[in-house]
């Protein structure tokens, strides 16, 4: 049934009723009426601006308010430590013969082969250079020609000759600060200048100790040092005395784990490094290895430090491991 305002044409028959074809006739009026249409949308997109706008004055408005606020909690935090501070006794004098007797006790440290002082800018490093073949560590496996760790009696190795720089700024921490505390390798080439070159399961990465980053461009650069556990005793001696910040720095040197290091295995420090005694202490013989017994592959993780992360990562120190619990990066 064909409704009653439906028009007949030649092709058939067309329902849409009036209203709608006034609604038509309206669209195509306001379509062709380019110059009103433009200025509409620019009204409302304005009309549009003029919300967002009252929003952000009123947003800013509040933030106005809590900066207020703000600064003067902040100045009556400053005046109650100024009261405190007044109230504190005079910081205690340190004259120039308590120093030079605490670097005279130090220079007779038997690790210890000269102290120097080096200035950067407008800071002050106090500079300690170790004696080759005095610190020592020990590791518990070997790596063979066929490219396999075993398992090896406990053997001593000599730390390679440090340069040990303690700054004299004050800072919050000084684990993996470079600025605070920093190692370098005295004989870098010397002790980097020989990496095996048979091995194809690593690559040459000098670092001067695991608890460093690895050592890119000049051999020779200061790194910081990861702490972990030690953080605290060396912080304390740092602050208070060279010789025992010097002790303090050596004990870690020589006895710091190393799950929560850069490098996880001294071993592999001790392989990548490129020094030419530690390679000829960490590759055995073909009748050595017949009483070894092999080790663990290196992929194989325990689970007590699957929340440690292997800190060979960027130039950068940052460490790449959401879920990583380190000491040094936390």
């Amino acid at each position: 049934m064909i409704k009653a305002n439906a028009t007949k044409t030649r092709a058939g028959t067309i329902t849409i009723e009036s209203v709608d074809v006034d609604a038509i006739a309206g669209y195509f009026a306001k379509a062709g009426d380019t110059d009103r249409r433009q200025r509409e949308e620019r009204k409302e997109s304005a009309t549009n601006n003029v919300a967002h706008y009252r929003d952000r004055v009123e947003y800013f408005n509040r933030e106005i308010v809590d900066a207020e606020n703000n600064r003067e909690n902040a100045v009556h935090e400053v005046e109650r430590i100024e009261n405190e501070l007044r109230e504190l006794p005079p910081t205690r004098e340190v004259s120039q013969a308590e120093v030079h007797a605490d670097l005279q006790k130090a220079l007779a440290l038997p690790f210890i082969k000269s102290i120097t002082t080096e200035r950067d800018g407008s800071r002050l490093y106090i500079v300690a250079t170790t004696r080759d073949g005095v610190l020592t560590t020990t590791l518990a496996r070997k790596f063979s020609r066929a490219q396999k760790w075993y398992r090896a009696k406990p053997y001593k190795i000599a730390l390679p000759a440090y340069k040990i720089r303690i700054s004299t700024g004050i800072y919050r921490s000084i684990t993996q600060n470079t600025d605070a505390l920093a190692l370098a390798f005295a004989n870098p080439e010397q002790d980097t200048a020989n990496y095996l070159q048979w091995i194809n399961r690593y690559r040459h990465q000098p670092h001067p100790h695991w608890g460093t980053p690895s050592v890119r461009g000049e051999i020779d650069q200061w790194r910081g040092i990861c702490l972990g556990e030690f953080e605290l005793d060396v912080s304390r001696a740092v602050r208070t005395s060279i010789t025992d910040a010097l002790v303090a720095v050596s004990i870690y040197l020589q006895t710091a784990g190393s799950p929560r290091a850069y490098v996880q295995k001294r071993e592999e420090w001790a392989l990548w490094l490129g020094k030419k005694a530690y390679n000829f202490a960490i590759v055995p013989s073909e009748k050595e290895v017949a009483t070894l017994t092999e080790a663990e592959d290196d992929s194989e993780q325990d689970d007590e430090d699957d929340d440690y992360c292997d800190c060979r990562h960027d130039e950068d120190d940052d460490c790449d491991n959401d879920n990583c619990v380190c000491p040094c990066h936390n």
